[in-house]
């Protein structure tokens, strides 16, 4: 009994906040107290209080939404055992909870005023899509789709499932048939449904055409301030291709096959959405949506096949850094970098040879790396490759300048101009865009400034590993070369006259001699490409101390948007319930016009000094790489001399051994090398030793002489390795440093 009560109080539910108000009832919120999971539980009224109607579809709504599961449709959960309903009162329906809020309070921000963002697009259609084709599958038409009926529910990171709701209109049909009961929100509606016609699954497809064509350009398609009966008079005279109709500046109106230029979707995206938008907002209910199609051996409607593509399509988003724009363009899983530099000359006419794609941790892409695998992720707007010109970068007023909206160019022009209330939010609301956006764009350029800062330093990195490795290389170098040079200067003097008695060996040591003289020329260009290379390194570094491009002047353009959306809140509070002209105490335009100025203004001066530093950073890239080869072709002449060097040695031992055996000739019978090497320092004190038996003996001593400098030579190069290492990690140390600033900044 008390484990009972135990558990009963652990399922405790609370009623914590009323969510929203529907045609049946309440929806609110429940949480349960032990574990503090939240429901959303809709009621209805009881039978006696509402229409027999509205009765039979929340039964319906009950019926279908207990056996539905898909991840685009809301999910209907357990009653409770707590807050299920009593025998004689109606059925309640109880939901999982999704966070995010409904569309229409993500449209209404004046930041997606004129849509929303591409990744936020392709999320919304992919899920909203999928939602409406399970639930055709089913036999069931939803008839009311509308932002109102789309939640949203955050998982993992910036992805987003968006879950259609209320299937309180939905009807359980056979798919092929029609109906011709009037239901939905007017400004959704297809063609047929204003008039009364009978009508299919055909209804969601305008639905859907007009709710993704309104996420798009934040607006909907046709005309949406007309009266019914006008607008079907007017939208009726449409092509069958044309996807919005709008008043032009004579106030007449305009059908275009087009999307409007305000959107924020890349080229290759626009020109897909518009051909489907083609197919779902066709006039006639038959040829909308495109009909049946087979694909994969399944019969699908063509309109969620091509969809299902424009999802896939892989988009290669690239800054061009330049004119601070960015270039986009459809790639499969067998393009290649090449194939984009390729787009990139037709797109910009920058040559192949001066196109430098980078990475945004400063990697440059290989001609022959798949483009697919620097595709920005498509739940992120994430920027990963920047295109930059090699050679100067001339920036003179070149970089792309945001405009100014036209309603934001009206109130700054007539800040005292107090408009409809309608007109009035909307232009704050695209101030407040326009002043998101600058952020948004400054952002790209700092992220680009140090993608080239990290190449930069990348690049760095690896020359002074390869200067370290050349110093080594010439120590060792000129510490064998003055061994060789002591001991065959030694040689040339102290036996001159056995040396002399074979001219061909007289000649070729001097030539020795002369040649390994030249190496002091090769050591003196090393010390000189080392000095180069360590100038770098303080440019490099003062580069590196630069304040441009840090955190806190991304805060500068991001305070302009809070405060703009600061304001724009006020100008909510103060329209509120202001449909027609504004009153007098509405908010004039001077504290938002002079937001936009100040923006405007530290927007160019940011932007004006991050192109000036990156400047920099480019010229001192562009005068580093011509280190790389200089240091190839050190490299390549050192270890060419140490072979050659080497081979003198070679023929030097063997030039030692053949006066030796020569000189056999001359020795006592019986007594052999071994004796005679012994017997050297003696020889050496004698009145009667030969010629070239002190020869051999002072040639050892050089020798012994030469062993002694070698170590010293090591020694001296052990510290000059020592140096280089510590000047190389605290390089690495400055990279790593520059990549995590990046991170925190993202």
């Amino acid at each position: 009994m008390m484990d009972v009560k135990k558990e009963e109080k652990q399922e405790t539910w609370k009623n914590i906040q009323v969510l929203g108000q529907g045609a049946f009832g309440y929806i609110t919120l429940w949480m349960n107290q032990a574990s503090n999971e939240k429901i959303a539980i809709k009621t209805c009224r009881h039978k006696e209080e509402m229409p027999d109607k509205t009765w039979e579809r929340w039964k319906m709504e009950v019926f279908i939404m207990s056996r539905l599961n898909h991840d685009n449709v809301i999910r209907s959960v357990a009653v409770p055992p707590q807050l299920q309903p009593g025998k004689d009162s109606p059925p309640i329906l109880a939901m999982e909870f999704c966070q995010g809020g409904d569309l229409r309070k993500v449209l209404n921000k004046p930041e997606n005023c004129c849509g929303l963002k591409e990744f936020e697009i392709r999320q919304l259609v992919a899920g909203v899509g999928s939602g409406i084709e399970y639930l055709h599958s089913n036999r069931i038409i939803h008839r009311d789709l509308k932002p109102e009926n789309i939640v949203l529910k955050p998982i993992d990171g910036n992805k987003t499932l968006y879950k259609i709701i209320d299937l309180g209109y939905a009807k359980e049909l056979d798919i092929n048939s029609i109906c011709n009961s009037y239901v939905g929100t007017m400004q959704y509606l297809a063609p047929e449904l204003l008039v009364g016609k009978a009508y299919s699954k055909t209804v969601d497809y305008w639905s859907l055409g007009s709710l993704v064509f309104e996420c798009i350009t934040g607006f909907r398609p046709f005309l949406p301030t007309l009266p019914p009966v006008e607008w079907h008079n007017v939208v009726c005279k449409k092509s069958p291709d044309d996807i919005c109709a709008q008043y032009d500046e004579r106030r007449e109106i305009r059908f275009s096959k087009k999307l409007p230029s305000s959107n924020q979707l890349c080229r290759p995206l626009q020109g897909f959405f518009e051909q489907w938008l083609r197919l779902m907002l066709r006039w006639d209910p038959k040829a909308r949506g495109g009909g049946i199609i087979q694909m994969e051996g399944v019969e699908r409607p063509k309109c969620f096949c091509l969809l299902e593509k424009i999802i896939a399509v892989k988009i290669f988003h690239i800054l061009h850094v330049e004119e601070n724009t960015v270039l986009s363009f459809t790639v499969t899983d067998t393009h290649t970098i090449e194939d984009v530099n390729q787009a990139i000359l037709h797109e910009t006419v920058i040559p192949l040879d001066q196109q430098y794609v980078i990475l945004a941790d400063g990697l440059r892409l290989e001609a022959q790396a798949l483009a697919v695998q620097s595709c920005s992720d498509s739940n992120t707007e994430d920027l990963m490759v920047f295109l930059f010109r090699s050679g100067p970068l001339q920036l003179q007023q070149k970089y792309n300048k945001k405009k100014l909206p036209l309603a934001v160019q009206a109130i700054v022009k007539e800040p005292n101009t107090l408009l409809p209330a309608k007109e009035h939010r909307k232009a704050w609301a695209q101030a407040v865009h326009w002043c998101t956006e600058i952020s948004r764009e400054y952002k790209r350029l700092v992220s680009a400034f140090r993608a080239a800062l990290l190449h930069l330093l990348r690049n760095n990195s690896l020359i002074l590993k390869q200067k370290t490795q050349m110093i080594s290389d010439i120590g060792k170098l000129m510490a064998c070369k003055e061994l060789f040079q002591t001991s065959l200067d030694f040689d040339l003097q102290q036996g001159r006259e056995v040396i002399k008695t074979s001219e061909r060996i007289y000649q070729q040591w001097t030539e020795m001699a002369r040649t390994i003289n030249s190496f002091n020329d090769l050591k003196e260009r090393v010390e000189n490409l080392d000095n180069k290379v360590q100038t770098f390194s303080g440019e490099i570094t003062d580069l590196q101390r630069s304040p441009v491009g840090k955190i806190n002047q991304n805060m500068e353009l991001e305070e302009f948007e809070t405060k703009a959306k600061a304001l724009y809140g006020e100008l909510l509070g103060a329209t509120q319930g202001t449909s027609g002209e504004g009153s007098r105490d509405m908010m004039d335009h001077h504290r938002m016009v002079d937001l936009i100025g100040k923006c405007y203004m530290k927007r160019d001066e940011l932007t004006r000094n991050l192109y000036k530093q990156l400047s920099k950073v480019l010229d001192v890239q562009q005068r580093l790489e011509p280190l790389i080869p200089e240091l190839n072709m050190s490299e390549g002449e050192i270890e060419a001399a140490s072979k050659q060097l080497k081979s003198m040695q070679c023929h030097r031992q063997k030039d030692v051994w053949r006066l030796l055996k020569n000189s056999e000739t001359h020795r006592a019978p019986g007594q052999n090398v071994e004796q005679e090497t012994f017997s050297l320092a003696t020889l050496n004190n004698s009145q009667n030793s030969s010629l070239f038996d002190r020869f051999k003996f002072n040639s050892l001593s050089s020798n012994l002489e030469s062993i002694k400098l070698i170590d010293e030579c090591q020694t001296n190069a052990q510290r000059l390795q020592e140096m280089v290492d510590t000047m190389v990690k605290e390089q690495a140390e400055s990279l790593e440093y520059i990549s995590t600033q990046d991170s925190i900044t993202r």
